[in-house]
């Protein structure tokens, strides 16, 4: 454990005397970089259902480094997660190493790179590899990526395997990337009101694996998946449309249950912006589009791909992180609205500062499919049945409903002491769908969550915040209250105190509450954090990848610098 804590500790150290120093351009060329360390001490705390942690403390820390001179460029990132990972973070990333390393070198519109690298295509249909540190995601590819831009024309080449916690998949990703903006190619759209870009994408991945023996039945599985997509984006003047669809080869996997139907997926969205308002409508349908580099892996693990989702991030602490909502590779279709408002300044319900409002609404819904029968085979003597290996049919109507989300979220400027933002959020979630455990037979919620939002400052280097949730429930684990008091010493420090209360549980002895403090201190580019208290067990979602959070209790230590 001493061991443990003292790598980590220097870990630290050399990133803080690092960041001491500002990078100065020089004939040796400039470093910059990014550290980071989240220390938590665990408390048992049995009411909460928090796990018993035997190591007390567990670290996740990293160092990055990236170097350039001229057009040459390098870097690494260092990670330490050690005894083991924090609770909720997949334990196979325990260790410590160097697995993010890269070179290369830019000539005009050429850029070539070796080692680690992120990309995407497009909206990420084809090919998104990105790292999400809080949800343990990191799915970096490893290998070489050229790409090249001349005139508007941009082309992108990829191959390589992906990250697998402290090794490589199996499989290997190649891919290309175009696209074409036409106001850039062609002088006579540099400065026209219409705007035109044309893109399209195709990625194989390879597996070495050539069958799979399920049951009596022995399946050849096809040695490389393809995956292409085709995108418009198109606008003129205030007015704009995108769309991009993607297709599938047959990509029989564990996720699909080895089933031999391609995939699609298609996104639609138009949106525009008037001096007071603007307006966006998203529409979006996935069948059958879980897309990785190891047919066998499952949840967050190798994805190759990414979905986008439509409805709303949500940042407050209920709306977040209660029944958030998880992109369905498997087969989803959705519709999204968002519209936005600004009350002009020295109009009647404006007032000297404006107001501005958000109306948001969504809902997700299944696909209307159909189960091929299964079929009679003969094996030696037997004939049994075993299942059509496309699997099913889906056709254009609806299936069964996933999520709603409505909310409206109104900010108001009183003076320049007071503002306060308010929200109404009403949702209905299927807690099957969403993943998320129910206590009762009734699989469905219904929730109605709103938030007071105060900001009051009381002069140029003393603020303070006043925040208060509450949802409403009958379903599941009840209804919740949340309470934030945060007093901000500009420009350095900031202390806070939050609790939570489980008013509704339908058991009386977990009503309980979740109380946490916290100290912040900033010094430049430098971030100390100190917390201390209960973590409610709930689910973290960024951009629609989700992972499950554990109860915990106790002291967390963190720190972000950069330079």
């Amino acid at each position: 454990m001493k061991k443990h804590i003292l790598t980590g500790l220097s870990v630290l150290g050399l990133s803080a005397v690092t960041y001491s120093q500002t990078p100065k351009e020089n004939n040796w060329g400039t470093l910059t970089g990014l550290a980071g360390a989240d220390v938590q001490f665990y408390t048992r705390d049995s009411i909460i259902g928090a796990p018993v942690v035997p190591e007390k403390m567990r670290m996740n820390a990293f160092l990055f480094l990236n170097y350039r001179k001229g057009g040459f460029y390098a870097g690494a990132r260092m990670e330490f997660y050690q005894p083991k990972p924090l609770l909720g973070i997949d334990e196979r990333f325990q260790g410590q190493g160097i697995p993010y390393y890269f070179a290369g070198y830019q000539y005009k519109g050429l850029d070539i790179t070796a080692g680690g690298f992120y990309e995407q295509f497009g909206n990420g249909l084809t090919l998104r590899s990105y790292e999400a540190r809080q949800l343990g995601f990191d799915n970096f590819l490893q290998g070489f990526r050229v790409k090249y831009n001349v005139k508007g024309i941009y082309i992108k080449g990829v191959f390589g395997r992906m990250r697998d916690f402290w090794t490589w998949s199996r499989g290997t990703v190649r891919g290309i990337d175009a696209e074409i903006n036409f106001n850039e190619t062609v002088p006579k759209l540099k400065n026209s009101k219409f705007r035109l870009r044309v893109g399209g994408s195709f990625v194989s991945v390879n597996r070495p694996d050539g069958e799979k023996v399920i049951g009596q039945e022995v399946l050849a599985l096809p040695l490389n998946v393809g995956n292409a997509a085709g995108r418009l984006n198109l606008g003129y003047g205030n007015f704009s449309l995108s769309g991009e669809f993607a297709y599938k080869f047959n990509d029989p996997s564990t996720p699909n249950h080895y089933i031999y139907k391609p995939g699609a997926s298609a996104l639609l969205t138009a949106t525009y912006a008037a001096t007071n308002w603007g307006i966006s409508v998203g529409a979006k349908r996935i069948d059958n589009f879980d897309y990785r580099t190891d047919r066998e892996a499952v949840g967050n693990r190798l994805l190759v791909n990414w979905v986008p989702m439509l409805n709303k991030q949500h940042t407050y602490a209920l709306a977040a992180s209660i029944y958030p909502y998880a992109v369905q590779y498997v087969g989803e279709q959705g519709l999204q609205a968002d519209l936005n408002f600004t009350i002009p300044r020295g109009s009647k319900l404006g007032g000297k500062y404006g107001m501005d409002i958000n109306i948001n609404a969504s809902i997700v819904y299944g696909l209307d499919t159909t189960n091929r029968p299964s079929r009679a085979t003969v094996f030696g003597s037997d004939t049994v049945l075993t299942p059509d290996r496309y699997g099913y049919s889906a056709g254009a109507g609806l299936g069964k409903e996933y999520y709603q989300d409505f909310n409206i979220e109104i900010t108001k400027k009183f003076n320049k002491k007071w503002k306060l933002t308010v929200m109404y959020m009403q949702l209905w979630a299927n807690l099957n769908v969403l993943t998320v455990s129910t206590l009762g037979k009734d699989p469905f919620v219904h929730a109605h969550i709103g938030v007071a939002d105060l900001t009051w400052r009381i002069n140029n280097s003393h603020s303070l915040r006043i925040e208060a949730e509450g949802m409403y429930t009958k379903q599941d684990q009840g209804s919740w209250l949340m309470g934030l008091v945060e007093w901000t010493f500009a420009p350095h420090w900031s202390v806070s105190l939050m609790n939570q209360y489980n008013i509704g549980h339908p058991v009386p002895e977990k009503r309980l509450n979740y109380p946490l403090g916290s100290v912040v201190y900033n010094m430049g580019s430098h971030r100390f954090q100190l917390s201390y208290g209960r973590q409610r067990a709930g689910v973290l979602c960024i951009g629609g990848v989700c992972r499950a959070v554990p109860a915990a209790n106790g002291l967390t230590l963190g720190y972000i610098g950069s330079f």
